[in-house]
């Protein structure tokens, strides 16, 4: 049945592109990535909003674009996969963009590679982000290059361009992922023999938030997609791009945990302070030394990492995913 609903799906194709976009009471940066998704005319096209019940004006400003908007009125997972999934069931195109309401496409870069994905074996491509810091002006992409340049990778971030297929179909994002869905994605497309290109190019603007206490607390709960992966794949052919993806995260989570024993179990005043100065310095070398950040929120969330990692490999997946949406609005 599987085969013959995407066979049917297929030759009642009425667009080209299906873009899903995931929301979250991202009023801030809704406007800016819809006014720029609207401006993609060199294919048809149709873009579908999911929305997890903001209580922003998220959905308000959105109504204003003929667009498809659907709210996930309720359910038991609110999740990005969740929300993904949900565009995917309703999506026509025959390549399916993935984005994320707080971010801008670089529409240069979406003409290239679905031209790319047409001739070349591939089935999927991602590429590098463009991240602007809360208040910061956006002044556009850097000029693309004339030549596709890329490496094959097993892997995706947020922001992916796709060709639809069964496989996708079938596989899905697995709703209750508390991070890193994508690269679950990935790994499980990967082992279906599909090919997945990793562009070097910038692919679109990524708006940051200001790092308060609830942004951090959001954040860190991702990580435990982290041991949710290591949970999956650990004793797979991935394990070591596993480790690959996932090096920083070590790499803090060891200078964060030699800090609390050096500070705890050391003697002398200044071995005790080797280990938490190293640290520090590589959390502002990270940040670029942005004086006016929350660096005390920075530091927390880096010393609460090892901790959200432990999390995900012992969290329970859910057995069932109830959720009601409502289709509000239809573009023309």
């Amino acid at each position: 049945m599987e085969h013959k609903s995407l066979s049917d799906r297929s030759r009642k194709r009425k667009v080209d592109l299906s873009i899903i976009v995931i929301t979250k009471n991202e009023e801030r940066d809704i406007v800016k990535c819809l006014d720029q998704l609207c401006k993609i005319n060199f294919l048809s096209k149709e873009i579908i909003l999911v929305d997890s019940n903001s209580s922003d004006k998220t959905r308000e400003l959105a109504r204003k674009y003929p667009i498809k908007i659907i709210n996930m009125v309720k359910s038991n997972v609110y999740s990005a996969p969740a929300g993904r999934n949900i565009g995917l069931d309703n999506a026509k195109g025959k390549f399916i963009l993935f984005i994320d309401g707080d971010q801008v496409l670089n529409i240069p870069w979406l003409r290239k590679y679905i031209k790319f994905l047409e001739r070349e074996d591939y089935d999927a491509v991602f590429g590098q982000y463009v991240h602007i810091n809360a208040g910061e002006d956006f002044n556009g992409f850097q000029k693309l290059a004339k030549e596709v340049r890329g490496y094959r990778k097993v892997g995706l971030v947020g922001t992916f361009l796709i060709k639809d297929s069964i496989d996708l179909r079938k596989e899905k994002f697995d709703p209750f992922m508390k991070g890193e869905e994508e690269k679950d994605l990935a790994y499980r497309l990967d082992s279906k023999g599909k090919k997945i290109l990793c562009s070097d190019e910038i692919m679109a603007a990524h708006f940051l938030k200001k790092e308060d206490y609830t942004e951090v607390s959001e954040k860190v709960n991702f990580i435990q997609g982290i041991g949710q992966m290591f949970r999956k794949y650990s004793f797979t052919k991935y394990i070591f791009n596993l480790v690959s993806d996932f090096a920083k995260y070590f790499f803090l989570s060891f200078l964060a945990l030699t800090s609390i024993l050096s500070l705890v179990f050391l003697n002398s005043i200044y071995y005790k302070l080797i280990s938490p100065v190293i640290f520090f310095f590589v959390v502002f070398y990270k940040n670029k030394f942005i004086m006016d950040r929350h660096y005390f929120i920075v530091l927390l969330k880096a010393f609460v990492v090892p901790v959200n990692v432990v999390r995900g490999l012992f969290c329970k997946d859910g057995r069932t995913l109830k959720h009601t949406y409502k289709l509000e609005v239809l573009g023309k």
